[in-house]
C-alpha cells in the first residue's frame, strides 16, 4: 500500500441540485487531502440545474456528464474516468463527517493485506433538512473474512451502506463494476467481493450522514428489492452453488434466509442442488418462531461439515 494514496469520491447524481452541494462541501472539508472529487452526471433532466452546480466549483472537481443510465451506470462511469488507488462511493444526498476518508486510510494502513481490503464505517440517519433520525443498528466491528461476512449477511440480515465503504481499485478489476439492478446494485457487488473472498474491517466510528426521503429509489419502490433480492439468488444458485464455490456454512445462511422469507422456490431449488437436505425441512416448519440457533445445530447434524 502507498503511504499516501489517491482516495477517489464519486458523486453520481440525477436531478439533484437540491442536495449536490452539500455532497460536494463535504467531500471539499475532508481532513485526508490526497483526494480527487468526481461528480457524473447521470442524464439529468431539470433544464441544466444540477450541471449549473457541479460547474460553480470549477477546477476543485473533476465533473462528468452521460446519458441516463441508472446510479450503477454512473457509478461505474467515475470507476472508469478515475485515478485513484481507491474508490468512496457518496451519495449526492448524503454527506461524510470531515475524518470519514483519513480515519479509513489510517485503518487500511494496520491491514495486512490492504489490497484486499475494504474498509468499512457505520453510519447514522437524517432527514430532509438534516436533522437527526434515531437508528439504532448492530455495528460490526474488526477483520471478518468475505465467506464469513456472507453468512452474517444472509443470517443476520447485515446491511452494508456502499457510502460507508473505502474500496482498492483493483477490487472492481478483478471482480467487476456494478450490476444493473436499480435497489440492490450495491449489495450484488459486496456479495461479489464476499464470495471472492475479499476482506472487510469495520470500525465503529459513525462517518456518513445518510439522508432519507421521498425520492429516494428505496422508498418509492420498497417492493423492488424483494424482486430483485429473488432474481439475485438465482444467481448465486447457478454461478456459486452449483459450481461447489459456498460452504456448508454459506449454504446454512442462504437456506435460512429464503426459509424466513418464505421463498419456497428458491428455497426448493437450494435443496436440489445440495441434495441430501431434504430431512432438515420438517424441522424449519417445526421450529419455526422459537428461534433459528437451534436450526444451526440441526443442520449440523443433518450435512456432514
Amino acid at each position: 500500500m502507498k503511504i499516501n494514496p489517491l482516495v477517489s469520491i464519486v458523486i453520481p447524481v440525477y436531478n439533484g441540485s437540491n442536495f449536490l452541494s452539500q455532497a460536494i462541501e463535504a467531500a471539499l472539508s475532508q481532513t485526508y487531502k490526497n483526494i480527487e472529487i468526481l461528480v457524473v452526471n447521470d442524464g439529468s433532466k431539470d433544464d441544466g440545474a444540477t450541471e449549473k452546480v457541479a460547474l460553480s466549483y470549477g477546477d476543485r472537481i473533476k465533473y462528468l456528464s452521460k446519458p441516463n443510465g441508472g446510479v450503477s451506470s454512473a457509478l461505474n462511469y467515475g470507476i472508469e474516468h478515475m485515478s485513484g488507488d481507491y474508490f468512496s462511493w457518496l451519495s449526492h444526498d448524503d454527506l461524510y463527517e470531515p475524518d470519514k476518508i483519513e480515519q479509513e486510510v489510517v485503518a487500511l494502513a494496520s491491514q495486512e493485506n490492504p489490497n484486499n481490503t475494504i474498509i468499512c464505517c457505520a453510519d447514522s440517519l437524517i432527514d430532509v433538512d438534516g436533522k437527526p433520525i434515531y437508528h439504532p443498528t448492530k455495528q460490526l466491528t474488526g477483520l471478518y473474512l468475505g465467506s464469513r461476512l456472507f453468512d452474517i449477511f444472509f443470517s443476520q440480515h447485515l446491511i452494508i451502506n456502499g457510502c460507508t465503504l473505502l474500496i482498492p481499485r483493483e477490487a472492481f478489476k478483478h471482480f467487476g463494476g456494478f450490476s444493473s439492478f436499480k435497489y440492490i446494485q450495491d449489495t450484488e457487488c459486496w456479495i461479489k467481493f464476499m464470495l471472492g473472498d475479499m476482506n472487510f474491517f469495520f470500525i465503529k466510528d459513525k462517518l456518513v450522514k445518510m439522508r432519507v426521503h421521498a425520492g429516494q429509489v428505496t422508498q418509492r419502490m420498497p417492493e423492488l428489492f424483494y424482486t430483485e433480492m429473488r432474481q439475485f439468488s438465482n444467481d448465486i444458485i447457478d454461478n456459486y452453488l452449483i459450481n461447489g464455490k459456498l460452504s456448508h456454512s454459506n449454504i446454512k445462511a442462504f437456506l435460512i434466509y429464503h426459509y424466513k422469507k418464505h421463498n419456497k422456490d428458491i428455497y426448493t431449488k437450494i435443496e436440489k442442488c445440495v441434495g441430501n437436505i431434504m430431512p432438515i425441512k420438517k424441522y424449519m416448519y417445526q421450529l419455526y418462531g422459537y428461534g433459528f440457533s437451534i436450526l444451526g445445530y440441526i443442520y449440523s447434524k443433518t450435512i456432514k461439515r
